[in-house]
C-alpha cells in the first residue's frame, strides 16, 4: 500500500470508505504536487504534443494562481482547493484509480460545466466523483460536518446522472482524449464514457468526497464515515459507491507553496 508522509488513512477493507488526514505538507507531497501540477491540469496527451513551455510548470502555477485569485467568495476557493486536494491524494494513493479528467475547466475559468473528477479502474469502469468541501461551523463536530458535505455530493451527482445532459459526457470524452497518453487505452475509454452516457444511473459508478479544512486535533472518525456509507448503500441509485473524507488543518498552506514555487521560478 502507498503511503505519503504527513497523511494518516484509515479505511475499511474493502476500500468503499476512506479516510484521509493531512497533519502537514509534507516533502513528499509537495514533491507529488510538483510532479503532477501539469498533468494535473492540462492532460499527459496534450503535453506530450507540446513542443513549447505553454504548459510549463512556471504557466501553469500561474494560471493556477489566477484562477485562485480571480475568486473572491471564499467557499469557493475551499472548493477549487479542495478538489485539486482530493486529485493529488486519491490518484496518489488509490492504486486502483486513474484520473482522465482534467483540473483545469477548459472553457469559463470560473465555473466547471464538468463532472469534478472522472477516474477509470483497474477493470475499466469509469467512477464519477463530486467533491464539496468546507469548513466546520461551531454547532458540529468534525464527523457530522464530514458526512453532511457527503450527502451534498451525493445529492448533486445524482442530479447530474439522472438529468444525463450531454455536454457532461462531451466534456469527459474532451478531457480523457488530453489525459491519456495511450492512444489504445484512450480509444477504449472514449467508448466506455460514450457508452456510459446512454446507461441508467444504476449503472453508474460514483465517487463523493467530502474535504474538510479544520484543526486536526479533532479528526474525522472513520467509523461515522463508513456508517454513512453503509446507509447510503441500502438506497443508493448508484451500481457502486465509495466515500473518501478528506481532512486538512487550513486550505491556504497549498496556496502558499505554490506562490513560493512561482517565486523560486520567476528567479531563476
Amino acid at each position: 500500500m502507498v503511503n505519503i508522509d504527513g497523511v494518516s488513512i484509515k479505511f475499511c477493507i474493502n476500500r468503499q470508505s476512506i479516510v484521509y488526514i493531512v497533519e502537514y505538507l509534507s516533502e513528499q507531497l509537495k514533491n507529488i504536487i510538483r510532479k503532477d501540477l501539469v498533468i494535473k491540469c492540462h492532460g499527459a496527451a496534450a503535453i506530450a504534443l507540446e513542443e513549447s513551455d505553454f504548459y510549463s510548470y512556471k504557466n501553469t502555477i500561474s494560471e493556477f494562481l489566477t484562477r485562485y485569485d480571480n475568486k473572491k467568495d471564499e467557499d469557493n476557493k475551499k472548493g477549487l482547493i479542495g478538489e485539486f486536494l482530493s486529485n493529488i491524494l486519491i490518484s496518489n494513493l488509490e492504486e486502483n484509480l486513474s484520473c482522465i479528467s482534467l483540473y483545469f475547466n477548459k472553457q469559463d475559468p470560473s465555473h466547471r460545466k464538468a463532472f469534478d473528477i472522472v477516474y477509470t479502474d483497474n477493470n475499466h469502469e469509469i467512477w464519477y466523483t463530486e467533491v464539496k468541501s468546507g469548513t466546520k461551523p461551531n454547532d458540529k463536530t468534525a464527523s457530522e460536518k464530514a458526512t453532511a458535505l457527503l450527502s451534498t455530493a451525493k445529492n448533486d451527482i445524482k442530479k447530474k446522472l439522472i438529468a444525463k445532459q450531454n455536454y457532461l459526457w462531451i466534456n469527459a470524452k474532451a478531457d480523457a482524449f488530453m489525459a491519456i497518453e495511450n492512444p489504445q487505452k484512450n480509444k477504449s475509454i472514449q467508448k466506455a464514457l460514450a457508452r456510459d452516457a446512454e446507461e441508467d444511473i444504476s449503472k453508474k459508478n460514483v465517487i463523493i468526497v467530502a474535504v474538510l479544512f479544520h484543526d486536526t486535533t479533532e479528526k474525522i472518525e472513520h467509523e461515522i464515515v463508513y456508517n454513512y456509507l453503509s446507509k447510503s448503500l441500502k438506497k443508493t441509485l448508484f451500481n457502486k459507491l465509495i466515500c473518501f473524507a478528506i481532512q486538512k488543518n487550513t486550505y491556504t498552506a497549498i496556496v502558499d507553496f505554490l506562490r513560493e514555487e512561482l517565486q523560486c521560478q520567476t528567479s531563476h
